[in-house]
């Protein structure tokens, strides 16, 4: 209908972090829970991560390797979001790339990139 066509066609701002800051992120954020809270939150996506990765996830967890757990999940919602890029037309994404996850830093180039009207490449 016209509101997914007016979502496909919306204009996009892809933020690309390398994939090991971000894992690096998630180890930060998600290691502050209890890893019984951890193993329902990755058996929750089970239907979606899929039975070895779901089973690879929970054995890293298990013997405390939360960094591999985060990676296999991460790597799961890149898949996610690529596909969701490729449902929008082409010429409306934006990336932007980043080394860091420095949310202030991000949040201050975007801001001047679209101030100063600074070319940005699209994916």
């Amino acid at each position: 209908g016209k509101l997914w066509e007016q979502m496909r066609t919306a204009p996009v701002k892809y933020i690309d972090i390398p994939f090991a800051e971000r894992a690096e992120y998630l180890l930060r954020e998600y290691g502050k829970f209890d890893k019984s809270d951890l193993k329902e939150s990755v058996s929750r996506i089970t239907k979606r991560l899929g039975g070895m990765q779901t089973k690879q996830a929970l054995a890293a967890l298990q013997r405390n390797d939360l960094r591999t757990t985060c990676e296999i999940c991460l790597a799961y919602y890149d898949k996610s979001y690529d596909h969701g890029l490729a449902q929008r037309e082409f010429h409306t994404i934006r990336r932007y790339s980043f080394d860091k996850l420095d949310l202030d830093k991000i949040a201050y180039e975007l801001q001047n990139r679209n101030k100063h009207g600074c070319k940005t490449y699209a994916v």
